[in-house]
């Protein structure tokens, strides 16, 4: 992916951030939207000249896949507790069904 878009600027040995600013345009593609620009810059953390290199862009990328890794585990784990629960409230559910039942077949 790097070089990839390393090919819009084939002279240079490091990414421009102006290539990944392309991200940050409005639906218009002639302003930029200033949170998204933010958000790459707080993202990528490019140098003072504006240069990504490969190291920097791979660690970025990296964040964010561990992000989302954790933010799918802290899902499935939300998820078996929430069945956890449905099924201890289904358990107790149908017992106290069971005895108004009994109770109502008793009298």
């Amino acid at each position: 992916m790097y070089d990839r878009l390393l090919l819009r600027t084939p002279d240079a040995d490091v990414l421009h951030f102006e290539t990944l600013a392309l991200l940050a345009l409005d639906d218009d593609l002639e302003s930029v939207d200033q949170l998204k620009a933010k958000d790459l810059v707080k993202l990528f953390r490019p140098d003072r000249e504006g240069g990504l290199t490969l190291l920097d862009f791979v660690k970025s990328v990296d964040s964010v896949y561990k992000e989302f890794r954790l933010l799918d585990a802290s899902i499935q784990n939300s998820s078996a507790i929430d069945r956890a629960f449905e099924n201890m409230f289904n358990v107790v559910f149908y017992i106290v069904v069971a005895t108004i039942v009994i109770y109502a077949l008793g009298q």
